[in-house]
């Protein structure tokens, strides 16, 4: 929030020396900050570290409690989108795959089909990348909802080896320190593409292909963002596991086993004394 990127700060300077008041006063505003980003996002992350742990001291139970049904609600609502998405966008892929072999049937018999308005509304061309676009949108909008359910692929070989903690603390870092920061790169570079796309006003490169191409390319920057909050989702069950107390390990464990290790009717991590509590 404190400084921009070269080619940010290049427009800007191009917006200002067209008398352009607004790029002007952000352009002065940036300026001014950049010598000091570095050391505003450092005393940012402090004011957010004081915080929590602020938080923490004041009720402990309380403050992973909220963790926990923050991630419950971020699954709820990502689980929400996949089921919603993959029944819709799937029903609606079948019936234009089954109508493009239809129609490619049909041709045989009438070649004169192609000269009819609908065929050159609903032409094999668009058909097909039809099919391709609601599939990627299909597949963009599912990934999120499919790492919630733990369905992605993993190398059981070497995670079956590890304890529970292990596992868990695997999970926590690769959300918070790999796969959150790569969605928001891909978010960043994914918007900036798809403005670029609908400021030229790209169509497909087939002639009679479709047009608006900014739409599926919107696409991707909107499925990482799930992919985000199902990473955000999962570092925060995590977080409630590593860091929680006892009572809460059952609810958070869920990362700690795999498919072929289902997790124990209790946790083997909670102490004696909180089992028989």
């Amino acid at each position: 929030p404190f400084s921009l990127t070269t080619r940010e700060f290049n427009g800007l300077r191009r917006q200002a020396r067209r008398d352009d008041e607004q790029a002007a006063e952000l352009l002065a505003y940036y300026e001014a900050l950049s010598p000091f980003a570095f050391y505003l996002m450092i005393g940012l992350t402090a004011l957010l570290l004081a915080i929590l742990i602020f938080g923490m001291a004041r009720g402990r139970l309380l403050f992973f409690q909220n963790m926990l049904a923050a991630s419950d609600g971020l699954a709820k609502f990502l689980t929400r989108v996949g089921v919603t998405s993959a029944v819709v966008l799937f029903t609606v892929l079948i019936f234009a795959i089954m109508y493009d072999v239809t129609q490619r049937q049909y041709l045989g018999f009438n070649s004169d089909w192609t000269n009819t308005e609908w065929y050159k509304f609903f032409s094999s061309t668009r058909v097909q990348e039809m099919e391709w676009h609601l599939h990627a949108m299909l597949f963009l909008m599912v990934l999120g909802y499919g790492y919630i359910q733990d369905a992605h692929v993993r190398i059981e070989l070497v995670r079956d080896t590890m304890k529970p903690r292990t596992r868990v603390w695997i999970e926590f870092l690769g959300a918070i320190l790999f796969m959150v920061p790569y969605c928001y790169v891909v978010m960043n570079y994914g918007i900036e593409n798809a403005m670029r796309s609908w400021t030229i006003g790209e169509s497909s490169a087939a002639t009679t292909g479709l047009p608006n191409r900014f739409i599926i390319k919107g696409m991707l920057p909107f499925g990482f963002a799930l992919i985000a909050l199902a990473g955000m989702s999962v570092a925060l069950k995590c977080a409630v596991y590593l860091f929680g107390p006892p009572s809460l390990r059952a609810r958070s464990n869920y990362y700690a086993h795999s498919h072929q290790n289902p997790a124990p009717a209790e946790d083997d991590d909670t102490p004696a004394d909180a089992k028989h509590a």
